[in-house]
């Protein structure tokens, strides 16, 4: 699959089958498309390249489930009230998982790892607040480590949180898991205006101590945080403090998912374009620092199928003891007529998978047919395939798909040794507008003869 999108008066060609990205003016496309011998070396290299057998071919899983990794999602309540929440935890349902269904799934998941000969075993905590279940992830990490000791492999642990923990359990943590992502939205000012607790108290004060006493103790800490139009503009100074205070394994900024809880807050998504120039700028000035900024549709790995969970075989383990592809609650998924159950533990605390919704999940990674003349088809692949399933399956870019596919050019063209001109094209808005808006970024190699 080969791409091209305008870039000024040139082209920014892109193969990512092929591991080829090349900026080319309208007569080097219109020559390396032709059956001609190539005077120019260069170009006759680019057309060999792009005319080779792809390296990548992913493709759809099948075949028996052998999951990656197992996730569990502890209980769906939750000690903070944020504004924007998109899993809609109102604190309502305050059910909590079952510690002998958890400690099934882990010795289901290391009888597997055994049999494949893995060295690690997998398991992130989520929720909802995870810890909410403090009690069942600590039965749970017991039990996995002494599994994991008297098998020989390595467990490793991790969880997403908004660090509301008391001290005693935030050192718990830090001794016991291998990585915590935590949700941390900026400065105190920024994180407490939509981050606060039932009673209205902000959380920035206990979500800092947490990631100072994750850094004290040498734990990986990965920073999340949610981007609205309020708070755009600060993301690359943000960036800068996080990574100076903190120095994180990552961080990871998230436009704002509109949803029912911030409509009501009366909050509002960045513009995509902003959100794309601060991030580049933000990209810019962590770099320097050795501090990975991440957007998660963009992939710097291999091509794929899929940004999310849904086909990449993890397994995740719900409260009431679903086994779903998915963290979000089910009810998202019946709003756009889908079903990413594989199974359940039952009431004698057997492991039930069924092969038949397993490779029935694993096939709805193929099926975005209005991804198709997108560039970023192979790297963010529709991005989550419930909050955005309808975008996947028109032929229309939302703001997610736009500042997808202008980090993307401007990474692209990062990579290429062209910072300036990717700094120039998100100066440019007419230029801008041309490339992220173009409908179909698809063009052919006519076949040699």
């Amino acid at each position: 699959m080969h791409y091209r999108m305008p870039l000024f008066d040139r082209y920014l060609v892109h193969a990512p089958l092929h591991e080829v990205s090349a900026v080319l003016s309208d007569d080097d496309l219109r020559q390396v498309c032709e059956c001609r011998p190539l005077a120019d070396a260069e170009l006759d290299r680019i057309r060999s390249l792009l005319r080779r057998q792809p390296r990548h071919h992913p493709q759809v899983a099948c075949g028996p489930f052998q999951p990656e990794s197992l996730a569990i999602v502890t209980t769906r309540s939750c000690n903070l009230r944020c504004t924007y929440c998109y899993f809609d935890a109102d604190g309502q349902d305050e059910r909590h998982v079952d510690v002998d269904c958890c400690i099934s799934m882990v010795d289901w998941m290391m009888e597997k790892a055994i049999a494949h000969g893995a060295t690690e075993l997998p398991i992130h905590f989520f929720g909802g607040e995870p810890f909410q279940a403090f009690e069942v992830i600590e039965a749970v990490v017991t039990h996995c480590e002494r599994r994991c000791r008297e098998a020989g492999i390595r467990p490793v642990l991790t969880a997403t949180t908004n660090g509301l923990l008391a001290e005693p359990r935030a050192r718990w943590v830090a001794d016991h898991l291998h990585g915590l992502v935590l949700s941390l939205d900026g400065s105190r000012e920024i994180h407490n205006r939509n981050r606060s607790t039932a009673s209205g108290k902000g959380s920035f004060a206990a979500a800092a101590r947490t990631a100072d006493i994750m850094v004290a103790r040498g734990v990986p800490l990965r920073l999340r945080a949610c981007v609205t139009a309020a708070s755009v503009s600060r993301m690359s100074p943000m960036a800068v403090w996080m990574a100076r205070r903190w120095r994180p394994a990552s961080i990871k900024f998230e436009p704002l998912t509109v949803n029912a809880a911030s409509r009501t807050a009366g909050l509002q998504p960045p513009d995509p374009f902003d959100f794309a120039r601060q991030w580049y700028a933000a990209y810019g000035r962590t770099a320097p620092l050795n501090i990975s900024l991440v957007y998660h549709p963009v992939n710097p790995g291999q091509p794929r199928l899929s940004s999310c969970l849904v086909g990449h075989d993890v397994a995740v383990l719900h409260p009431d003891g679903g086994i779903h592809a998915c963290y979000l609650d089910p009810v998202h998924w019946v709003r756009q007529n889908q079903d990413l159950s594989l199974g359940h533990v039952d009431a004698g605390n057997h492991v039930l998978v069924n092969p038949a919704r397993v490779q029935a999940v694993r096939d709805t990674v193929a099926d975005k047919p209005g991804c198709t003349g997108c560039f970023c088809r192979f790297s963010c692949a529709g991005g989550c395939h419930v909050t955005h399933r309808q975008q996947g399956n028109i032929r229309a870019y939302d703001d997610f798909c736009l500042a997808t596919r202008t980090i993307s050019a401007c990474l692209m063209l990062d990579r290429m040794g062209a910072a300036e001109v990717a700094r120039k094209l998100l100066g440019d808005t007419r230029s801008l507008s041309r490339l992220a808006f173009q409908e179909d970024d698809r063009f052919a190699l006519p076949r040699h003869g």
